[in-house]
C-alpha cells in the first residue's frame, strides 16, 4: 500500500533472553503492551539498513507525516501567545475570546513552533485553550496545560515552561530551549551618599574573616622576621637589640617591653611591604628570612591582585540603599518574597529560610505587592522584560541583582511526540533557528530600565572568603615552617665537636682580653693608625706602626707572645707582629660573640 517500504520486509518474534549475545537488531513490541514481546527484522534475513535506519527515521521524522499536532496554550499573554478581542486589544485569559476556536492564537511561540515542525514533516499545529477541568488539578495556569498533555488532550503545551519536579511527574519535557534566571525585583532604591558607605566599600572585596586572616598573617611574618634577623641585613638593629651585653643584663620587664616594641616595629614594616605590593630584597639576610619572604611575597601578590580585581566590580556597582541586594540579605532582613507556586519546590529547597509568599499568576503577585503582603517579587527576568514591563515600571520595580534560581525552559510533550519535537528543536538550532531570536522580534519598546541596580546576567558580586585564598595561605605557611626549621637547625643543630671548639675559642679570647701588656701595646698601635714614623714606649722599646703583615701564624703563638709575667716585665720581648696578630684574632672572635668590638679593644 502507501506505507513505508520496510512494512513489506519479513520479521519475526524473538526470545530476547536467548538472543542477548546476538548481534541481531531487536525491538520491543508496542502492539501488545505488558506482554513483553520482541521482534526483529534482521533475524529474518532483512538487512540492517532496511530495519534500523529506515525505521528509526520513521519513528522520529516521518511518523507524523500529514499529522496535525494539538498544542495547549496556557493563557493569552502578549507577546508569548495571545488572542485579540473585537477592539484589537489582547484578550483576557478567562474571557470568551480565549475559548473562541474561530480566533487564532498569535505570538512568538506559535511562529517558532511552525518554523521547526518542518523537520518532522508535521502538516500543522492546532493551538487550543486549556481545559476547564484542569482547574481542579492545580491553581497555576501553566501547570493546567501540562495536565492536558498528561491526560492525552494535547500532544504538547506551547509556551515557555519551567522544568519543575512537579511537572516532570506529569509529563516528559523536550530538550531545553534556554535557562531562565529567576531574580528578585524590589522598589527602586535611593542612592546612598553617606560617608560611611563610601568608606566601607573599600572593604567589600574581602569578607571579615579574610581581613582578619590577612592581618594575622602580616603580624606573624613581622614577629618571625625579628627572630630570623641577623647582623648583616637591612634590619640588623632588630638583631642587635636582642643580642649582646645590654640584652643579657636587662631585666625581664625590660626584655618584654623591648620585644613588644620590636614586634610592633616589624609589623609596621610588613604592612608597608604589603601596601606597596612588594617585599624586602636583601641578599645579606639570613636564609630563614629569605625563605619566609618567598612565601610572604607570593601571598602579597595573590591577595593584592584578587583585591584589586574584586574592588573594580564593587566600585562600578551603584551604591543604592537596597536591603535585598542578595538572597542572603533578603533573608537577613526578613523580606517577604512573592513567587510563583510552580517554583515552590525549587525555591524552598534552595532557600529554606526565606519567607516566600506563593501566588498562581503574576497579577496576583502584583496585587499582593501593592497591598503590602510582599516586599519583593521573584520572577524570570526575560518574562518580565517582554510581558510585564509596563506593570513593573508603573510600580518603579527594578532588579535587585539577587539570583533566586536558574530554571531550564522547555515544552511539555506527550510520550509519542517528545522525541520528535526535541529532534525538531535541535535541528532548528543547527540552522540558527532559536526561540530567543524569534522572541526578540516581538519585544515591545522599553518603557523604563529594569536593570538600575544590576543586570542578572552579570551575576552577584560576593566578597572573597578564606576558602578562595587557600593555596597562597598554604604556601605562606609552608615557607614559615621551613624557615623555622632552618633557624632552629642553625641555632641548636651544630655537632658537639663544633660547640666544643667554639667554647675553647671563647675561653682563649677571654684570656687574651685580660692580658695587660697586650692592651697597652694594642692601644698604642691603634692610636698610631697608618703613621709610618716609629715611636718609643716608656721603656725605650721601639714600636712599629700598625700594618697588615703575615696573618698565617697560629692563634697559640700569638697568645704565647702576649703572655705577661713578672720575670719578663722589664724586658722588651713583645714584638709588633705578635701584637698585631693577636689583636686581629681577638677582633674576629669578638665579632662571632656578637660583642661590642670597640669596647673590648679599649
Amino acid at each position: 500500500g502507501n506505507g513505508p517500504g520496510w512494512c513489506n520486509a519479513a520479521w519475526c518474534y524473538v526470545d530476547v533472553g536467548a538472543c542477548a549475545a546476538s548481534t541481531e537488531l531487536v525491538y520491543a513490541s508496542a502492539r501488545f503492551p505488558g506482554a513483553e514481546l520482541f521482534y526483529s527484522y534482521t533475524t529474518c534475513n532483512a538487512t540492517a539498513d532496511e530495519s534500523w535506519d529506515v525505521y528509526s527515521e520513521y519513528t522520529t521524522t516521518n511518523r507524523f507525516d500529514g499529522v496535525v499536532l494539538d498544542a495547549t496554550v496556557p493563557l493569552s499573554l502578549y507577546p508569548d501567545h495571545y488572542k485579540l478581542d473585537t477592539t484589537g486589544n489582547v484578550a483576557s485569559s478567562d474571557g470568551v475570546e480565549y475559548y473562541d476556536k474561530d480566533i487564532l492564537f498569535q505570538g512568538f511561540n506559535m511562529e517558532y513552533l511552525n518554523k521547526i515542525m518542518k523537520y518532522v514533516n508535521v502538516s500543522g499545529v492546532t493551538y487550543k485553550p486549556r481545559s476547564g477541568g484542569a482547574a481542579h488539578r492545580t491553581p497555576n495556569l501553566y501547570t493546567r496545560s501540562v495536565y492536558d498533555v498528561q491526560v492525552g488532550l494535547s500532544d504538547l503545551a506551547a509556551s515557555d515552561f519551567w522544568i519543575t519536579s512537579e511537572r516532570l511527574r506529569m509529563a516528559p519535557y523536550t530538550s531545553p530551549l534556554y535557562t531562565d534566571n529567576v531574580v528578585l525585583f524590589v522598589a527602586r532604591p535611593e542612592p546612598v551618599t553617606s560617608f560611611r558607605t563610601h568608606v566601607l566599600i573599600t572593604c567589600a572585596p574581602f569578607d571579615p574573616l579574610l581581613w582578619a586572616t590577612l592581618a594575622a598573617s602580616i603580624v606573624s611574618v613581622g614577629v618571625l622576621s625579628v627572630w630570623f634577623s641577623n647582623d648583616r641585613g637591612l634590619h640588623h638593629y632588630w638583631h642587635d637589640k636582642i643580642h649582646g651585653t645590654k640584652w643579657r643584663r636587662a631585666s625581664v620587664k625590660r626584655k618584654v617591653l623591648l620585644l613588644l616594641f620590636l614586634a610592633l616595629d616589624a609589623t609596621v614594616a610588613m604592612f608597608l611591604f604589603f601596601f606597596s605590593a612588594a617585599v624586602e630584597v636583601d641578599l645579606r639576610q639570613s636564609i630563614s628570612t629569605k625563605i619566609l619572604m618567598c612565601g610572604f611575597g607570593f601571598w602579597v601578590l595573590i591577595a593584592t591582585a584578587a583585591y584589586t580585581a574584586n574592588l573594580v566590580g564593587f566600585l562600578n556597582k551603584p551604591q543604592l540603599g537596597v536591603k535585598y541586594s542578595s538572597m542572603s540579605m533578603a533573608i537577613k532582613n526578613n523580606a517577604r518574597i512573592c513567587s510563583s507556586i510552580a517554583l515552590k519546590n525549587e525555591v524552598t529547597s534552595q532557600w529554606p529560610r526565606a519567607a516566600f509568599v506563593f501566588k498562581s499568576t503574576m497579577p496576583e503577585m502584583l496585587t499582593a505587592f501593592d497591598g503590602g503582603e510582599c516586599d519583593a517579587i521573584s520572577y524570570g527576568y526575560p518574562a518580565v522584560r517582554r510581558s510585564y514591563m509596563s506593570e513593573f515600571c508603573a510600580r518603579d520595580l527594578v532588579c535587585s541583582g539577587a539570583l533566586v534560581a536558574s530554571v531550564p525552559i522547555a515544552f511539555p510533550a506527550s510520550p509519542r511526540a517528545v522525541a520528535a519535537v526535541s529532534y525538531a528543536i535541535r535541528k532548528g538550532l543547527d540552522d540558527d533557528i532559536n526561540i530567543l531570536d524569534v522572541e526578540r522580534e516581538y519585544l515591545p519598546a522599553p518603557v523604563c530600565s529594569l536593570t538600575h541596580v544590576a543586570a542578572p546576567e552579570d551575576g552577584e558580586l560576593r566578597p572573597l572568603s578564606v576558602s578562595t585564598m587557600t593555596f597562597p595561605l598554604f604556601i605562606l605557611l609552608l615557607c614559615a615552617v621551613l624557615a623555622t626549621i632552618v633557624k632552629l637547625w642553625k641555632e641548636y643543630g651544630k655537632p658537639p665537636e663544633a660547640q666544643k671548639r667554639m667554647a675553647h675559642r671563647i675561653k682563649r679570647v677571654a684570656d687574651l682580653a685580660r692580658m695587660k701588656p697586650c692592651r697597652q701595646h694594642s692601644n698604642k698601635n691603634l692610636l698610631a693608625g697608618n703613621d709610618t714614623d716609629k715611636k718609643n714606649d716608656n721603656g725605650g722599646n721601639t714600636i712599629e706602626p700598625m700594618g697588615r703583615g703575615d696573618r698565617t701564624d697560629s692563634f697559640e703563638s700569638a697568645l704565647e707572645s702576649c703572655k705577661w709575667s713578672p720575670d719578663r716585665a722589664g724586658a722588651a720581648t713583645l714584638t709588633n707582629d705578635g701584637v698585631i696578630k693577636a689583636m686581629e684574632n681577638m677582633q674576629h672572635m669578638l665579632s662571632i660573640l656578637r660583642d661590642d668590638i670597640k669596647g673590648k679593644t679599649k
